[in-house]
């Protein structure tokens, strides 16, 4: 059902969810979760609309729409952050890393068997992308 929901989205819209969730590290099928994520949006968006409408006495329409690209861009930007946080700690780790493939070939391996040494558990994500 996802899926038949994504094929009416922009391919642009669906690349860009499908770069987030792979920086993020996340393994999703981008087009059931873009799909879920549109449904959810719509969803919430209906009850933003009706919340609004009621407290505050504004057009459903505002409400639908302001509900409706908080909740997808909410969720964009939050697998954004995911992704930037993960940058951010192989960005800090990466010398450290660096440093011990080089003393690994230094010390005779081949370089494929230094980084395979080398990926440590400490280096988190960095080790899953080393081995």
């Amino acid at each position: 059902m996802y899926e038949k929901i994504s094929s009416m989205i922009p391919r642009n819209v669906l690349k860009a969810f499908k770069n987030e969730l792979t920086y993020a590290g996340i393994d999703l099928d981008e087009k059931n979760f873009v799909g879920f994520v549109f449904v959810f949006g719509f969803a919430t968006a209906i009850a933003a609309g009706f919340a609004l409408n009621f407290f505050f006495s504004l057009h459903f329409f505002i409400g639908f729409i302001t509900g409706f690209i908080l909740t997808v861009g909410g969720i964009y930007y939050l697998l954004n952050q995911a992704g930037d946080s993960k940058a951010r700690f192989v960005e800090k780790i990466l010398p450290d890393a660096l440093q011990l493939i080089a003393s690994n070939m230094k010390s005779g391996l081949t370089t494929e068997k230094a980084l395979l040494v080398s990926s440590r558990p400490e280096f988190g994500a960095l080790a899953i992308e080393l081995k």
